[in-house]
């Protein structure tokens, strides 16, 4: 798995855990266009960027 996972879902219809994971990359610049792109990336309303790494978020977008 790459170093960025990208967590995608509708607070209304979560698929939970790794279900909703919308895809990996190798630099933040590139999970942050699949989290700002919903006609590619396909991730719903809230979209979250994790450094595996870390295990921080590093980015978002949505939410409550």
């Amino acid at each position: 798995m790459k170093q960025f996972i990208v967590f995608g879902f509708d607070y209304y219809y979560p698929k939970g855990g790794l279900d909703d994971i919308c895809g990996d990359f190798d630099t933040i610049e590139e999970a942050k266009q699949c989290a700002d792109n919903k006609e590619v990336c396909h991730c719903g309303a809230s979209v979250y960027v994790i450094d595996r790494d870390s295990w921080q978020e590093v980015y978002s977008r949505g939410g409550l």
